[in-house]
């Protein structure tokens, strides 16, 4: 049922970064939001599966060297489940802080080596300013986003765990 819920999420993230649904000039990365959130939410190699198959859609989408937003994608992933690993050894859970703040993390990097392996590759000369300047727009953008999608997924979460009433009163 989870998978499912991905795929649903990586369509919708698709229609949404190919319609450009919320994006003026500078709009969030949707299929971002579906890297991290893989990374969030899932565990063992479905998470590197999703975040490669985001990261593919969105080299396609973009346009130019096949295979960097996937690279990057799953490293995220990694990078990711190495902090989520590294508090479950310590016996702790995760704060809804600390896992804001690393998803943060996680979307100006990925934004950032995604922007910079893109501008290596090709050759292209561009002004470094303005990279940091998109990437940073582009990943409060995604932050925005990703915050709103962390606080209905926990409301989803939390209606599906409350016992239903014993008795229905029509």
């Amino acid at each position: 049922m989870q998978h499912l819920g991905f795929l649903l999420l990586i369509y919708t993230a698709l229609v949404c970064q190919v319609t450009g649904v919320l994006t003026g000039p500078v709009g969030p990365h949707y299929l971002v939001l579906a890297v991290v959130t893989a990374g969030l939410t899932l565990r063992g190699w479905s998470a590197y599966v999703w975040a490669a198959i985001a990261g593919l859609l969105s080299d396609g989408l973009i346009g130019g060297p096949l295979g960097v937003d996937m690279l990057v994608g799953v490293w995220t992933v990694f990078g990711i489940r190495r902090w989520l690993a590294s508090h479950s050894q310590r016996g702790e859970s995760a704060g809804m802080t600390a896992t804001v703040s690393v998803a943060a993390v996680a979307i100006f990097a990925a934004l950032f080596f995604s922007q910079t392996a893109r501008l290596l590759i090709t050759g292209q000369q561009s002004d470094h300013a303005q990279v940091v300047l998109a990437v940073a727009a582009t990943g409060f953008c995604t932050l925005a986003v990703v915050l709103i999608f962390l606080c209905v997924q926990a409301f989803v979460r939390r209606l599906a765990v409350q016992p239903l009433p014993h008795e229905i009163n029509l």
